[in-house]
């Protein structure tokens, strides 16, 4: 039956997106509705009556207390007439709980309900009529008058749908149209197979060039409004208070679904532990993502301010609690304009991107399917406000680490003669490794080796038996990233070798991972320079020499084309800005808006020339790996 399918939205799908902790008030008491046909013959003889009680009462938290108010007296009126419905409800709940408006989002029998009851019309005899009805439970909201039933309809009709989203498989994203499941077919299932199976209209209109040269600053301007930064900066700032480390970013992780949760934004999670994969627009292809890390380092914070980390020993020092709010920001700006999106944008809050490879975990995850480009974001405390940097092509080495445990034989210092020497042997090693870049390497190709760790030995007068060298190598190219790695090897087993020791190498670890040089698409940056010159001028956009420091972005790039780019964070008051991993690090926040605009502005300029085919054709990004 039609209304047993009914039910089981009511009931089962809005607990899901409105679970009963989430109630009217403190007390966390909330609105009932009982639903249930009349047995009353019906003024039209396709539209039965329908009678509506409505119940605020107590809740599982406070299982004691007893309901507050009852409208029994609801009964009888038929909800096809909303206006008399409507005033009762008022007049009952001034009178009962001195409230002006009752929050009780009507539901019309005359337009929703008696689509779901038209094919019982007219069953007198149907059993089941009689013992047909079940409960909601409706949370504190804005009043629904009965101008706005419809348009509340729509939207609850579509943020069902969104939510119920986030349990289904991976692989419905990419069903068939004509294999998804019929209305019928999909509360029956118990779980959606479209993202967007009640969406929202969007328009049609193709947007003109004018007027997409004017989308960046529009969205800079909506970014900028007092509620929207004031917004952004507590969002960045209650990150802050609680930095959390790699794969551990659960704190950090809730809040950014509770955001996304106000927003009316689905997502999955979790994906990778802590991540979060949020959906705005049509939930139909071109899909592009905009990425933001959530982890934090393992620092103590030394400046002093009112929001200084209250997690001894963590540290949000690479700025990824600005990035976290300059997603969130641009997924505020998408929602509030999804209505001029042709197509979907993909949000990817990730965790463990110092060092954790949080990035291939989040592809081994799904976070890019069906996604076709990606954009990520820096924060940058030696670039202006308003400005940004970034480069097409090698923007950020690839880099590796090594561990080498270098075997002699030990004895008194006093008779080297007896004894193997490791620490000699180790100190020709280091050496040697430094003519790998200087001897061996093209000038022209800018590669590093350092080695940061020697441990061995405890006493003035023992030559040890072992010791431990550990270091990085990196490149802009795959090539001589790994025609490194070779070399090092090779160096280290042969001159300890020379010196009579043995020599065992080992290079990725579980929490030591290689990271790809971080290479922008040539077509990606087209589109970035423009975005970026519509919104900052084209004095705000700055060419930037290529950086020896590596980011697990480029993961993602080694999957799908890729862009990253920095975001100007200078913190004037300083004399000197702050490095990136110091615990004296801080930034701009006056910065958030601008990162939060072009994440926005890259996604509709990205789906606009997708729609229209006037963009530039994204080359392969593995056949642009291979050219370096």
């Amino acid at each position: 039956m039609e209304i047993e399918a009914l039910e089981a939205i009511l009931m089962d799908d809005f607990k899901e997106i409105h679970p009963s902790e989430s109630g009217l008030n403190t007390s966390n008491r909330c609105f009932e509705i009982t639903i249930c046909p009349q047995d009353d013959d019906a003024d039209e003889p396709n539209i039965p009556l329908v009678r509506l009680a409505l119940i605020f009462s107590h809740t599982e938290k406070y299982p004691d207390e007893p309901p507050l108010l009852d409208l029994k007296s609801l009964k009888g009126i038929p909800t096809g007439d909303l206006r008399v419905l409507k005033e009762k409800l008022e007049q009952e709940a001034a009178e009962n709980l001195g409230m002006s408006m009752v929050y009780t989002l009507v539901t019309s029998a005359k337009e929703w309900l008696s689509e779901r009851f038209a094919q019982d019309a007219g069953d007198e005899d149907d059993e089941e009529d009689e013992v047909a009805k079940d409960e909601i439970i409706i949370p504190h909201g804005e009043p629904v008058t009965v101008d706005s039933f419809l348009a509340w309809r729509e939207r609850f009709e579509a943020e069902l749908a969104l939510e119920r989203a986030k349990l289904m498989p991976d692989s419905a994203l990419a069903a068939p149209k004509e294999k998804r499941l019929s209305g019928r077919q999909w509360f029956e299932s118990g779980r959606a197979a479209s993202l967007f199976l009640c969406k929202p209209i969007f328009s049609e209109k193709i947007l003109s060039p004018k007027e997409l040269s004017e989308i960046p600053k529009n969205f800079l301007k909506f970014a900028k409004k007092d509620e929207v930064f004031d917004w952004m900066v507590g969002v960045r700032r209650k990150i802050h208070e609680h930095p959390e480390l790699g794969y551990e970013e659960f704190e950090t992780s809730k809040l950014v679904r509770e955001e996304l949760d106000k927003m009316g934004i689905p997502y999955k999670y979790p994906v990778s532990i802590t991540g979060v994969v949020g959906y705005v627009g049509t939930g139909e292809a071109p899909f592009v993502a905009i990425r933001a890390d959530m982890d934090a380092l393992s620092l103590q914070e030394m400046v002093e301010w009112d929001h200084k980390s209250k997690n001894p020993g963590k540290m949000h020092a690479c700025g990824h609690d600005a990035h976290v709010a300059m997603l969130l920001g641009a997924a505020k700006i998408l929602q509030e304009h999804r209505h001029i999106l042709k197509g979907t944008a993909v949000l990817i809050f990730q965790p463990a991107e110092e060092g954790g490879g949080g990035a291939k975990k989040m592809i081994e995850g799904g976070a890019l399917e069906n996604v076709e480009a990606i954009f990520g974001i820096h924060s940058s405390t030696f670039l202006p406000l308003g400005e940004v940097s970034t480069r097409s092509g090698p923007l950020l080495a690839g880099s590796g680490f090594f561990e080498a445990v270098i075997s002699g034989k030990g004895g008194h210092a006093a008779i080297p003669q007896h004894s193997i020497d490791p620490i000699l042997a180790a100190s020709n090693v280091i050496v040697s490794l430094q003519h790998l870049v200087s001897r061996e390497a093209d000038p022209l190709d800018s590669q590093v080796v350092t080695v940061a760790k020697f441990e061995g030995g405890d006493a003035f007068n023992v030559i040890p038996d072992s010791v431990t060298i550990g270091g990085t190598f990196r490149a802009f190219s795959s090539e001589s990233f790994l025609q490194l790695k070779q070399r090092i090897e090779q160096v280290i087993v042969g001159q300890a070798a020379v010196q009579r020791c043995n020599a065992t190498v080992s290079f990725e670890t579980d929490d030591k991972i290689f990271f790809p040089p971080t290479v922008n698409n040539n077509n990606l940056h087209k589109l970035f320079q423009r975005v970026a010159g519509d919104m900052l001028g084209a004095g705000g956009v700055k060419d930037m020499q290529p950086l020896m420091g590596s980011e697990d972005f480029s993961f993602y790039q080694e999957i799908i084309p890729g862009y990253f780019f920095f975001v100007g964070m200078k913190d004037e008051a300083l004399e000197q800005p702050t490095f990136h991993h110091s615990p004296y690090f801080t930034i701009n926040e006056a910065a958030l808006p601008f990162g939060a605009a072009l994440h926005a502005s890259l996604v509709v300029g990205y789906l606009s020339d997708a729609h229209t085919g006037t963009g530039t054709p994204i080359i392969d990004q593995q056949h642009h790996h291979d050219e370096l």
